[in-house]
């Protein structure tokens, strides 16, 4: 379990730094991601699991635009 866990992080990790570089120096994207980010925190810390999962649906949209993934229907 606990090497699952470390590989999960490691990949985590990856995609994080690989998603900065993409937004190094586009200040207008990495303000999009933030207010996703920002829009995913509010809506947990107000127990709100409607607004937090449609908040995590576009975010991960998003996010799935941007590494090029064509399965998006």
């Amino acid at each position: 379990m606990t090497a699952t866990l470390e590989n999960m992080k490691g990949l985590l990790n990856d995609a994080i730094e690989f998603s900065l570089r993409l937004n190094v120096g586009k200040t207008e994207k990495r303000q999009n991601v933030y207010q996703e980010h920002e829009a995913i925190y509010e809506a947990i810390a107000a127990k709100d699991a409607q607004a937090a999962r449609k908040a995590m649906d576009i975010h991960l949209t998003n996010v799935r635009k941007k590494l090029g993934d064509t399965r998006l229907a």
